[in-house]
């Protein structure tokens, strides 16, 4: 048996002492609730006290109708609290959702506080199992109150238990673990005391809720303690942040004397923060550094001294702080060890010393190199110079070559005015080559560009292509007489004899024209109508030029078009052969026969064969044609000699 008066006289202290601890740590709400909470918890357990020892007069029944008011308060906070504690808030952010929480504690405290007619028979309850119930005003009357403080139960651990799985701070979310293990606890206490309770007193009052709520208040102060739970206060916030500082932080008033040090400052200098506080600040820093107390500074470097009076280099920033009368009221000193960085400094001031001097060996070797480098490189541009040079001209003759000549015309193209295209070839030059040797033949050439340049002027431009073939491109004619002046003035260069190993050659060249965009529109079409041209010009004669023009242009096209349908005549059996009757004019008998080729085309018919010779020897073509005859006569004579016609030839 124990004294339960007793046991609710140490709660009175111990929420007491708990109210007075909270109050003066924190002034947020929360810390403010929890507070009226632990108030509530320590009138209510001294209440407790008085009825335990009074409950069978008038006085104590009454003061039972005010323990079940206080606690109706109580688990209305309690909610409160808990909504703040598990980051809640938002449940407060509109009106109906504060007065519909509200609401229960209204009822509750209109149903047991107002509507109470004769405290003696509200006092008359019994014990039941978990729950005491009245046994005069009815089941709703009875069960209201437990129904109030089990909803607000559940709602609470609920709340903690979101509160903790959601959490993803390890403090906080231990914080939300020690609150909800609280309030398990507290529930199973309650359980178990309330089946109990019989067996320890004759009491019929709930003594319950100011013992078991003990536990999770005692957590939550645990928590405060351990984690800083509900230390949100800016003022504490700062005082820890600075507590936890690795950077020294001394504050001093306007004589220097230390009023505060942080933990960085002790473990910097090797003193406790206590041994610092009420000392002269030149008890760390050096004499010749104490006016940088007075003023404001941001990080310069001085020098502080050790508890084993070792000096250390740090960075030093102050700042000085103004009551309302102008005066100072404290500095805050802060210091940034920087020893490892000096050392770092130091060792990167011997490391560059002994760089200055491998690098001084080496710009001295270097600059030999870089002589060497330039002189290479000199050579080098002038290597790819040669090799664009050489690239866009002609080897013998250093004339443009055809891949310079068809940029020009590309970037001519865009400009506004006349272009031409002038294919040029030397007449018999073959026959120099192979009479009088290549080398005269590359000494024709060369003369030949010279000749070309000396009428032919910028933004004109020749070019050799290959072999003795030139192409001019000119631009600077109005018109087709203007071109054809031009065009006469070439030709004249070939008047004059050319002086080859002590010997005079009069040598002439041929001219195909093709005009931009009449002829066509791109370097290309213009330089195979160019071709063509020429090609005429010498069908016609050579030493003579010939513009581009649509008949020349379709006579060509027709020209292909018989070379392509000759290409297949053969294996279209289109080529036959006719035999020509040789008669003896003495006898009037048939001596032999002369083969003939003749080409009858499915869509031109009869071709005559002065048309389609040439081609055929121009494409090489006759070499098959020719084979063919050859077989196709002999097969044929064969066949009249074994009829008896022994005496005829072919």
């Amino acid at each position: 048996m124990f004294d339960l008066a007793e046991l609710y006289v140490f709660l009175w202290l111990i929420y007491l002492v708990l109210s007075f601890i909270i109050f003066k740590k924190d002034s947020r709400w929360i810390n403010r609730i929890f507070v009226l909470m632990t108030l509530n918890l320590s009138f209510e357990s001294l209440i407790n006290a008085w009825f335990t020892i009074h409950k069978n007069n008038f006085q104590g029944k009454l003061i039972f109708v005010i323990l079940s008011g206080l606690d109706i308060i109580f688990y209305f906070n309690m909610l409160i609290f808990i909504i703040l504690l598990t980051d809640n808030e938002n449940w407060f952010n509109r009106l109906w959702k504060k007065i519909a929480i509200s609401i229960p504690m209204i009822i509750a405290i209109y149903i047991y506080e107002i509507l109470i007619v004769d405290p003696l028979q509200f006092a008359k309850a019994v014990s039941g199992k978990y729950l005491f119930e009245n046994i005069y005003n009815g089941y709703i009357y009875n069960s209201y109150f437990y129904l109030y403080y089990a909803a607000i139960g559940i709602i609470s651990i609920c709340l903690v238990f979101r509160w903790y799985r959601k959490e993803s701070v390890k403090r906080k979310k231990r914080q939300a673990l020690i609150v909800f293990i609280s309030m398990i606890s507290a529930l199973v206490m309650g359980i178990l005391l309330d089946n109990y309770i019989e067996f320890f007193t004759e009491t019929h009052v709930d003594p319950l809720m100011v013992i078991i709520t003990v536990i999770p208040c005692l957590a939550v102060a645990y928590s405060m303690k351990k984690y800083r739970m509900m230390n949100v206060d800016p003022k504490n916030m700062a005082m820890e942040i600075a507590q936890l500082m690795s950077e020294g932080i001394i504050v001093i008033n306007h004589e220097g004397i230390v009023q505060y040090a942080n933990n960085g400052i002790g473990t910097m200098l090797g003193f406790k923060n206590k041994d610092m506080v009420d000392k002269h600040i030149s008890y760390i820093i050096e004499k010749n550094n104490e006016e940088l107390k007075l003023k404001d500074i941001n990080s310069e470097e001085i020098q502080i001294k050790t508890r084993d009076n070792k000096i250390i280099p740090v960075l030093f920033s102050s700042t000085i702080g103004y009551d309302e009368f102008d005066e100072i009221l404290s500095i805050v000193l802060i210091f940034k060890n920087i020893s490892e960085i000096k050392k770092i400094q130091n060792e990167i001031v011997e490391i560059n010393n002994d760089l200055e001097k491998r690098v001084e060996e080496r710009t001295n070797k270097l600059n030999e190199t870089n002589e060497k480098l330039n002189s290479e490189i000199l050579r080098r541009i002038d290597i790819e110079k040669d090799i664009a040079y050489i690239a866009d001209h002609d080897y013998l003759t250093g004339l443009p070559n055809r891949r310079y000549l068809m940029n020009k015309f590309n970037e001519m193209v865009k400009l506004d005015g006349n272009l031409a295209i002038v294919y040029m070839d030397i007449d018999m030059f073959k026959n120099i080559n192979d009479s009088l040797g290549h080398e005269i033949g590359d000494r024709v050439l060369i003369e030949v560009g010279n000749r070309l340049n000396m009428i032919i002027k910028k933004p004109n431009i020749i070019a050799r292509i290959g072999g003795d073939e030139f192409l001019i491109l000119i631009n600077d004619f109005q018109n087709r007489e203007g071109l054809s002046k031009i065009l006469d003035e070439i030709l004249q260069l070939f008047n004059e004899s050319f002086e080859l190993e002590r010997e005079k050659m009069i040598i002439s060249s041929s001219l195909g024209i093709a005009i931009y965009p009449e002829d066509g529109k791109d370097f290309g079409t213009l330089m195979k109508n160019a071709d063509i041209s020429l090609y005429s010009a010498k069908a016609d004669g050579k030493a003579r030029y010939k513009i581009c023009n649509e008949d020349l242009k379709q006579q060509i096209k027709e020209e292909y078009k018989l070379i392509n349908y000759l290409k297949n005549a053969l294996e279209m059996e289109e080529i036959a052969a006719y035999y020509q009757p040789k008669v003896n004019q003495c006898t009037g008998k048939i001596v032999g026969f002369e083969a003939l080729a003749r080409w009858n085309n499915s869509e031109y018919g009869f071709i005559s064969p002065v048309k389609f010779i040439p081609i055929a020897e121009k494409t090489g073509l006759i070499i098959d044609i020719g084979e063919y005859m050859l077989k196709t006569a002999c097969e044929k004579m064969k066949g009249w000699v074994e009829l008896g016609h022994t005496e005829w030839v072919m």
